[in-house]
């Protein structure tokens, strides 16, 4: 299965230029799925892959923050803070893609937040959700069964409960803060932590993946 992946658009930190980033983990959870990543780097290539058929899933990956008006933000508008309007752009794109073709979508920490933004969500600031671990204890609806598991934590932002979309279904929360959430009606699951930077990957993220996307 070809998967389109977003990614991370990065100052090199001794040259002037200016590079996409994915971590290379990544790759490796893919393989360990049984997945074909293929980086979302351009609105143009976005565009071709989804005219050609060719992506049949999608990552919203992690990493940096979103404008406070996506997914309505004029690219034209000088960007602050170093936000990666284009990048905005390739997931609203892909959002759309996904609800017009019923496309499997997985938004990844920051991806989720695209999403709930996407359905007018609001972030809210969160304390000690940074470079940590927490517990979690919940019902999945794509596992169909109870979940006892520790995640990690890399966010500043979150979906908060009085601002969950109503069209998405929350699977469980830490400190007020959404951790799954599933759209009621469309083929997307939001996930707050990163599968890909545990030192050895969850079999729970791995069969989640598996059975979302059909495989």
């Amino acid at each position: 299965m070809q998967v389109g992946i977003t990614v991370q658009k990065l100052q090199h930190p001794d040259y002037t230029e200016v590079g996409h980033y994915l971590n290379v983990r990544w790759q490796e959870f893919a393989d360990a799925i049984g997945i074909t990543l293929i980086p979302m780097t351009s609105i143009k290539l976005v565009k071709k892959m989804i005219d050609e058929n060719y992506i049949k899933a999608i990552i919203l990956s992690g990493g940096g923050n979103l404008s406070k008006e996506f997914p309505n933000r004029n690219l034209n508008n000088l960007p602050i803070n170093n936000l990666d309007l284009h990048r905005e752009e390739i997931e609203k794109t892909l959002i759309e893609f996904s609800l017009k073709s019923s496309t499997p979508l997985i938004g990844i920490c920051r991806g989720m937040q695209a999403l709930g933004m996407f359905f007018g969500g609001k972030l809210s600031k969160v304390n000690n959700h940074v470079n940590t671990r927490h517990s979690l204890s919940y019902y999945c609806p794509v596992l169909k069964s109870n979940i006892n598991r520790t995640v990690n934590s890399y966010h500043n932002y979150s979906i908060e409960m009085h601002s969950v979309p109503d069209c998405f279904q929350v699977n469980t929360n830490y400190m007020n803060a959404i951790e799954q959430m599933i759209h009621e009606k469309n083929k997307m699951l939001g996930i707050m932590w990163h599968p890909e930077r545990e030192d050895k990957f969850s079999d729970l993220d791995i069969k989640l993946f598996r059975k979302f996307l059909s495989l």
